[in-house]
């Protein structure tokens, strides 16, 4: 995939998505999904796209709790593009990050429904970790497969 196919697909994608400001999307390959911030990132040279997507903040007292359990829930995860959970140290933001092979070409409606479910997948890591009160990772791990 070459940049003008990259910049298609995202403007392709906003469109699938009924991003509103579809031109941030081409710009900056960020936008929202379900109120989560979704970063896309072309990699020419391993033919993938990079994605990240934003959790939120972890406060730094939680922080060696959400660890332990970021352990636990990446050993669970069997997802289809080696989805993994991440600490971004920079921003102090719990990341779901996922390369997603582009050989084949990449349909803007079958990404949405990929970010989609990120996003849902999301919201249950995020409820499960910082829900002391749930300690099963178990829980959140589905639809990634």
């Amino acid at each position: 995939m070459n940049e003008q196919e990259f910049r298609d697909l995202c403007h392709s994608l906003a469109a699938a998505l009924q991003v509103p400001e579809p031109e941030s999307l081409e710009e900056t390959g960020e936008f929202l999904v379900n109120g989560y911030r979704v970063g896309l990132f072309l990699d020419r040279e391993s033919e993938r796209i990079d994605c990240y997507l934003d959790l939120g903040f972890i406060d730094e007292g939680r922080r060696p709790e959400v660890f332990g359990r970021l352990l636990e829930l990446n050993l669970e995860v069997d997802g289809l593009h080696g989805e993994a959970l991440g600490f971004d140290r920079e921003t102090g933001h719990l990341l779901l990050r996922s390369g997603i092979r582009t050989e084949s070409g990449c349909e803007p409606q079958l990404l949405g429904q990929l970010l989609m479910a990120y996003a849902e997948f999301a919201a249950g890591v995020k409820e499960t970790l910082l829900d002391v009160t749930d300690r099963s990772a178990g829980r959140v791990i589905t639809g990634l497969a």
